[in-house]
């Protein structure tokens, strides 16, 4: 085979390389970048909707436990285990009994908790609060690691499950009051259902009794909610039963709003904090003392529209109080909410829901203005006001 005079062998070809130039390297990162830019809020999104619809479910678990509870005990779990009698001094510790998360366990797959709260508590006749139980000297952190139930949790909100420890930053010092927020410290979950009083002046629309006066006998004919306090027939708790039956639910279970999620201010968050007017993150054993509010929400709350949302002021004031004690997601724009018949609908952040609770000490505040009495909200979480889904 001859050789050319350029060196190649006759009859080939010579054989080049071209490399990429800077401004193309430059043109396919910039063009990655944008693809990644675009396919990040898609992933997000994707991941919220997971995590949405597993909260979702979470609430309808609860549907389904509240309905098989009524079929076992033939009546409603009732919002907690209060003390017979009538009067606010011989119901003082009602309150720290056994609240409907706490009953409705067995029907969540959670017997064994159950069954140990129960015997805990003597049948339940004895209370939920920090000295007789969560920080009692026969519980340990693993024991306590058994009370974090998924399904009492919005996957938005939090992520590994937790729980305060015995040596945690806000564990009080012993013997400190039951009424104090200290004295609610436990398993914390993000579900609450709406309990509220009816006033005397404006029946069925009210603002009192107080919240914690909510979880006794002497204010149940008071109350709006669609749970009410237990009957206990008998000298102790341990005798209580169910109040009511579904048809308590009047307006019918497809319009009856009966648990949904609750505002948490983010800086509290995992925390049972001290400060009686921002404690929310307790409990959700117990109905609470004073103002932990970590297992209900007022009909009337306010719809807040994340977790930094804080309406400022004095602590006394209802501006603070809504900011604190209303309702609220992880989820943009809605708030996730189940009703009696099982369904789980998500509420715009828009929805009408009337005026803030009374500031607590006010007694005769709650008289509540022609506005707030055609809140939307405050009608479907609301025993008996009139307000039917289709009329929405």
């Amino acid at each position: 085979m001859k050789r050319t005079c350029d060196g190649n062998l006759g009859g080939g070809r010579k054989i080049g390389r071209r490399a990429f130039t800077l401004v193309e390297l430059l043109v396919v990162i910039a063009i990655i970048g944008v693809l990644v830019a675009l396919l990040l809020p898609a992933v997000q999104a994707a991941r919220e909707a997971a995590r949405r619809t597993q909260c979702i479910n979470n609430l309808k678990q609860i549907g389904l436990a509240v309905h098989n509870f009524h079929d076992a005990f033939l009546g409603l779990p009732p919002a907690s285990i209060g003390e017979p009698g009538g009067g606010g001094v011989d119901n003082e510790r009602g309150c720290g009994r056994a609240a409907l998360l706490a009953l409705i366990l067995p029907f969540m797959e959670q017997q064994s908790l159950y069954d140990d709260l129960k015997f805990r508590t003597g049948d339940f006749a004895g209370t939920l609060f920090n000295d007789d139980f969560w920080m009692h000297a026969t519980m340990d952190d693993a024991l306590r690691s058994g009370y974090n139930i998924n399904g009492f949790r919005c996957p938005s909100r939090r992520g590994a499950a937790s729980f305060l420890s015995s040596t945690g930053p806000d564990v009080p010092a012993s013997g400190a009051d039951v009424w104090n927020v200290a004295g609610t410290y436990g398993p914390q979950g993000d579900y609450v259902f709406p309990v509220g009083g009816m006033d005397e002046a404006a029946p069925g629309y009210g603002a009192y009794p107080q919240y914690n006066d909510e979880y006794t006998q002497f204010w149940v004919t008071r109350m709006d909610g669609p749970f009410r306090v237990a009957e206990v027939p008998g000298v102790t708790a341990a005798s209580w039963k169910p109040r009511d039956t579904m048809a308590w639910w009047s307006d019918g279970t497809s319009n009856q709003v009966i648990f949904g999620e609750k505002h948490i201010l983010a800086i509290l968050l995992g925390r049972c904090t001290t400060d009686g007017d921002t404690t929310l993150d307790c409990s959700i054993l117990v109905t609470g003392g004073g103002k932990s509010l970590s297992t209900t929400r007022d009909n009337k709350g306010v719809f807040n529209r994340s977790g930094f949302d804080y309406r400022g002021g004095n602590a006394s004031t209802t501006a603070v109080r809504s900011g604190i004690l209303g309702w609220g997601s992880a989820h943009p724009a809605v708030i996730n909410f189940l009703f009696g018949d099982g369904a789980v609908r998500a509420l715009p952040l828009t929805m009408p829901t009337g005026v803030p609770h009374p500031v607590y000490s006010s007694v005769g505040a709650g008289n509540l203005t022609p506005d707030d009495q055609i809140s939307v909200f405050r009608r479907l979480a609301t025993v008996n006001a009139g307000l039917t889904i289709s009329s929405l």
